[in-house]
């Protein structure tokens, strides 16, 4: 039984699922990088490809297609369509993830790879080839989940400090 996809609005953007906008926020939130949400379409001698996201690293350029289910990512992978993009974009690398763990990736002139990732958990999009102990990826969500405690704590002590110096600077005005 296949479940429809359920548009989403993440952060003012216009998704085409809920899953789409969960690896979203784990991007910003999890691994912290940029990325752009369909950032363009790629036409080629193959076909046409418009992927999910592109996130840039360093020189590196990554093309992330999100699906549901192994299958799903295996079935788009043998469609073949993420390949146009070598035409315009030779050096990129082409990712699908799962909500779950496998996560496969292609460089340029290499084969399909399945690795390992638990994004879904709160663990890194850093992908292994062996699959964390479950007590590591707790670890790594309540690490995660602290750093952002952390982060706003920071942010509401850094404005009620310039609160208080615009305070004072305005009481010796007067």
């Amino acid at each position: 039984m296949t479940i429809a996809a359920r548009p989403t609005v993440y952060r003012g953007i216009h998704m085409r699922s809920r899953l789409e906008a969960r690896f979203a926020a784990y991007l910003d939130t999890g691994a912290r990088l940029v990325w752009t949400y369909e950032p363009r379409a790629y036409g080629g001698t193959h076909g046409q490809y418009l992927p999910d996201f592109q996130v840039d690293v360093g020189t590196s350029r990554y093309f992330i297609e999100v699906k549901p289910t192994r299958e799903r990512a295996l079935a788009a992978i043998d469609e073949g369509r993420m390949e146009v993009i070598w035409e315009s974009e030779p050096r990129a690398s082409l990712v699908v993830v799962t909500d779950g763990v496998p996560v496969f990736w292609r460089g340029s002139g290499q084969g399909w790879e399945e690795l390992r990732s638990e994004w879904t958990r709160g663990g890194a999009l850093t992908v292994e080839n062996e699959v964390p102990e479950p007590d590591h990826l707790v670890c790594d969500a309540e690490q995660l989940r602290l750093q952002a405690i952390i982060a706003d704590r920071d942010d509401e002590i850094r404005d009620k400090n310039l609160i208080i110096q615009t305070l004072r600077e305005a009481a010796g005005r007067i």
